[in-house]
């Protein structure tokens, strides 16, 4: 039996933040979160859409208190305290 494909919208408008799910399609790489002026909330928000849509995320501007949190939700993501980044997905050599 053929498995059908699931349509992504392009884009997801959260209200607060517009995501690009097809950047990765374009460009190789998914849309980065910049996450600085975001609250908690929004960016584990940011980053389960963009997750659902994609095998990787990556946030900018993290803070170590929003690194915590997200290695509580992404166990297998990795922070990176000098460069204030978070990584979601497979590693890229």
């Amino acid at each position: 039996m053929k498995k059908d494909k699931v349509y992504i919208d392009p884009f997801a408008d959260m209200g607060y933040a517009k995501i690009d799910l097809h950047r990765a399609k374009r460009k190789g790489f998914p849309e980065v979160v910049f996450c600085e002026g975001k609250t908690k909330r929004q960016i584990l928000s940011i980053a389960a859409k963009i997750r659902k849509a994609n095998d990787t995320v990556l946030l900018t501007r993290v803070s170590k208190d929003l690194g915590a949190i997200l290695k509580r939700k992404y166990a297998k993501g990795k922070y990176y305290a000098a460069a204030r980044m978070f990584h979601i997905g497979a590693a890229r050599n």
